[in-house]
């Protein structure tokens, strides 16, 4: 939250006083990305020792020996 609260200064920093501000705000955009394939990676660790499988399609819980989601109705791998 605290990247997409720096991320809107710098728009209005932009809006305000002309100026540009892309090389900051890919370092952000790196950051996010980085932070949301720990946080994914994280889930899935999680979702392993709980013994469920999350969606690829919805991100739903769902239980391991599930074939087809039941939220979004995926075909889930085996």
């Amino acid at each position: 939250d605290d990247i997409y609260v720096s991320i809107g200064m710098l728009d209005y920093d932009t809006h305000k006083n002309g100026a540009e501000h892309t090389d900051e705000k890919n370092a952000f955009f790196t950051e996010i990305d980085s932070l949301t394939e720990k946080l994914e990676a994280m889930k899935l660790e999680h979702a392993s020792l709980k013994n469920y499988k999350i969606c690829p399609g919805c991100g739903a819980k769902i239980d391991r020996d599930t074939a087809y989601c039941p939220k979004c109705g995926l075909k889930q791998e085996e």
